[in-house]
């Protein structure tokens, strides 16, 4: 695996659109948090850095000045150690400079497991969902490709962020995720009929193909930027035809489709169709990765560690254990196979320990578990990240033409990935939003 070091060169709907802005509006006014961001300056700042790694192609540079100009990265060359550092440069020297970080498996509207959910305005989830986003950007993650949530309640929060009216990673949503009758209900299943359609507000309804089809156009046209769809979970799942419907009718608007799925004959449909991603795919067989990787199908992997799955399972460790060695050996064959993974959390439980994005680094540790070389864990976290969500080269590596999207951080993380928890710096579309890790005015 490459790895070299070189000198220095190298609306939601319209009826509640207006709702969900206001009370944006609302956080951004009383929570510190959420302070607005600056909008990038139109000239030049320089960044000096101890060295700069480009997981996509292994390469460390040492000794380098970075140069940033209307939120893209315009210059990367060699500086003297010696010399001092220019006024207003930042000075990142001893500190190593990569890509932003990406979660390709988000739910920032979620903040409980399904068994302890409870019921929520939609003002409410958006308030919070602007906190989690402010708490995953100061994490370093400076993209997340968001898998399901409720009532499009992103869609703004995307358009408040892109804005720059809130503080926040950038945002792909996926709108209501859709799937056949009853939406991913599994753990109840059925739900009582008594209760009611209680999933639609996450979910869509649609079985045989034209209701697919119609359930894709009407994401796309409330601001999904990805389509989720669940092709298991219940007894009766997604035929290839159905999931070629839906693949054929996102891809011709630009859209990538995720399936989320454990696996068997429902892996076989989804990459059959031509799907972009399979979402978890714990029990892949090698067969099923081998597909994937020479159809071109991503892995967004969701790979809880056994601390976190002790926390899922409050305390029972006979079931945690169960589940870090299915994750672990699942892991161990994609990483043989061949398959891209993109790195993806899946968190949606609140710790009074952490914050959504410390939370979310803390996914690198099933990776550590497996065995996982960092350079490989990182290329998940980054290039590959950004390829499956369409934006490489704009993001997802250091070079001239890229975004700025960029931390430091003081440790190696091609040494321990743990270098990665509490980044010194992050930089989003040139503005830097935390320094000397603490967040910026």
């Amino acid at each position: 695996m490459k790895h070299t070091v070189t000198g220095g060169t190298s609306r939601f709907g319209a009826r509640l659109g207006g709702m969900i802005v206001a009370t944006l509006g609302l956080a951004w006014a009383v929570s510190a948090s959420a302070a607005p961001a600056v909008p990038a300056a139109s000239g030049e700042r320089a960044l000096i850095a101890g060295s700069v790694i480009d997981p996509a192609s292994g390469d460390v540079r040492r000794d380098v000045r970075i140069v940033v100009r209307d939120r893209k990265i315009v210059a990367i060359e060699p500086f003297d150690p010696r010399a001092p550092v220019p006024e207003g440069a930042l000075d990142l020297r001893g500190m190593h400079v990569l890509p932003g970080l990406m979660d390709t498996h988000s739910h920032l509207t979620e903040y409980s497991i399904p068994e302890e959910a409870r019921s929520e305005s939609d003002a409410w989830i958006a308030l919070r969902a602007q906190r989690l986003a402010g708490e995953v950007l100061r994490a370093g993650f400076t993209t997340v490709r968001d898998v399901g949530e409720k009532n499009f309640i992103l869609t703004d929060l995307r358009r408040s962020i892109d804005e720059g009216s809130t503080r926040g990673p950038t945002i792909f949503n996926a709108g209501r995720v859709i799937a056949p009758f009853g939406g991913q209900s599994g753990r109840q299943f059925p739900v009582p009929l008594a209760d009611g359609p209680t999933w639609r507000r996450t979910y869509a309804d649609a079985d045989g193909v034209d209701q697919v089809i119609r359930a894709v156009r009407e994401n796309i046209y409330y601001g999904a930027k990805v389509i989720k769809i669940v092709a298991d979970q219940k007894p009766y799942f997604y035929t290839e035809e159905e999931l070629r419907a839906a693949v054929t009718e996102a891809h011709r608007a630009g859209l990538k489709v995720a399936v989320h799925l454990a696996g068997f004959q429902a892996a076989r449909n989804a990459i059959n169709a031509g799907v972009d991603s399979i979402e978890h795919g714990f029990d892949l067989t090698s067969a099923d990765l081998q597909a994937m990787r020479d159809k071109g199908v991503f892995l967004s992997t969701t790979d809880f560690s056994r601390p976190q799955l002790l926390f899922i399972f409050r305390g029972n460790a006979q079931m945690a254990d169960a589940w870090a060695g299915r994750i672990r050996n699942r892991l161990q064959l994609a990483v043989k196979s061949g398959v891209k993974l993109a790195f993806g959390t899946d968190v949606i439980w609140p710790d009074g320990t952490k914050t959504r994005g410390e939370q979310m680094i803390e996914f690198v540790q099933a990776y550590r578990e497996a065995g996982v070389d960092p350079l490989t864990t990182l290329r998940a976290m980054t290039s590959n990240a950004a390829q499956l969500i369409g934006v490489y080269p704009a993001k997802g590596t250091v070079r001239v033409g890229s975004d700025a999207d960029l931390i430091a951080v003081r440790g190696d993380p091609l040494r321990d990935l743990d270098a990665l928890r509490g980044p010194a710096m992050v930089m989003k579309g040139g503005e830097v939003v935390v320094l000397h890790g603490a967040p910026t005015p």
